[in-house]
């Protein structure tokens, strides 16, 4: 579910509700953080595992003052999340495109890819691959992150297992 909250001094007014996918799917894994990230001013890219296909998908949030209008649900159909939902990031790095790292289900790395957005269409880039050097361990303490770069299409990864210090790569 998503809301548009609005504030006024000290006071918050949502808007109403919208579902973004029916068949979303929380567990204690997984349901730490659904990484959003603003398009525009006016439209919003969630990202998000569905049980329905056992994999990530993606929506994008069109908003229009405190209402919501969801677009068509996105699934890459490459990688599984499973338990480790909770683990991805997503960040806009240029007009139309998102960099995107998520730890796929029963892999101990990252994956990284690029993903093009076109209205509220989502299209799924090749992903870089397991990124064996990152190593995330399967537990709930690992933890990953990106940020744009101030170059447009450039951005920096990062990452951090119960059993290493923050790393990073570009």
């Amino acid at each position: 579910l998503s809301r548009v909250y609005s504030v006024s001094g000290t006071t918050i007014t949502g808007g109403s509700i919208a579902t973004i996918d029916t068949a979303a799917s929380f567990t204690q894994y997984n349901a730490s953080i659904i990484p959003m990230e603003l398009l525009s001013a006016d439209r919003v890219i969630a990202l998000y595992y569905s049980a329905a296909s056992n994999r990530m998908c993606a929506s994008v949030l069109n908003l229009s003052g405190t209402t919501i209008t969801v677009g068509t649900k996105q699934v890459n159909s490459s990688f599984g999340l499973g338990e480790n939902a909770g683990r991805c990031a997503i960040k806009n790095i240029s007009t139309n495109k998102v960099a995107i790292i998520y730890h796929a289900s029963n892999s101990s790395s990252a994956t990284v890819l690029v993903a093009t957005v076109s209205g509220d269409i989502v299209t799924w880039g090749t992903s870089y691959g397991s990124i064996s050097t990152i190593a995330i361990a399967q537990s709930n303490t690992a933890q990953i992150g990106l940020e744009k770069l101030s170059t447009n299409d450039k951005f920096i990864v990062f990452y951090a297992t119960a059993a290493t210090n923050i790393t990073t790569l570009f």
